[in-house]
């Protein structure tokens, strides 16, 4: 399972990598991920994040990532860091006519969590809001304020986005 794995994730990455198209690669990278741990018998469990996997293909920090393209190096770690993420979340399975209509509208909306996090970090990051149709900026006391009013869920992304953030600072 191991080397399905690993193949799986290699083309994923060479796809975001490689930027084969001028926009989805990311989307097509994750769905091209599941499809071909379906071609081998291997289905996604339910502890999958998409979201993490897209921010693992990203490869933000990689020092070889550079304006959105990785060279050999890079593929190389960042498939090995999918792997070590999807390993313990996946399952033998046949996948269905269901399963992959499921992933494909997860993959689709991948984007706009990734654009809702953003937001909320730009947010929290330059402390400013939009009210009343005028920008408006606050201090870091109000950023603590902003940080510990979202969800768990929303904090926990948002640090996994930008692992350098610091609320308040």
């Amino acid at each position: 399972m191991k080397d399905a794995i690993q193949r799986s994730a290699h083309l994923s990455v060479s796809i975001r990598a490689q930027q084969c198209f001028s926009d989805g690669n990311h989307r097509t990278a994750l769905f091209t991920f599941v499809l071909s741990l379906a071609s081998y018998s291997i289905l996604l469990s339910p502890r999958f994040s998409l979201y993490r996997a897209y921010l693992i293909i990203s490869a933000r920090d990689h020092p070889d990532n550079a304006e959105n393209t990785l060279f050999d190096l890079g593929i190389t770690e960042t498939s090995a860091k999918l792997l070590h993420y999807s390993r313990s979340r996946v399952k033998p399975g046949t996948a269905d006519w269901a399963y992959l209509e499921y992933w494909a509208e997860e993959v689709r909306r991948v984007v706009v969590h990734a654009s809702v996090v953003e937001g909320v970090y730009t947010r929290i990051q330059t402390g400013s809001r939009w009210a009343g149709g005028e920008k408006y900026f606050f201090g870091r006391k109000q950023q603590l304020v902003e940080w510990k009013g979202l969800d768990h869920q929303m904090r926990l992304e948002v640090r996994l986005a930008h692992t350098s953030f610091k609320a308040g600072s």
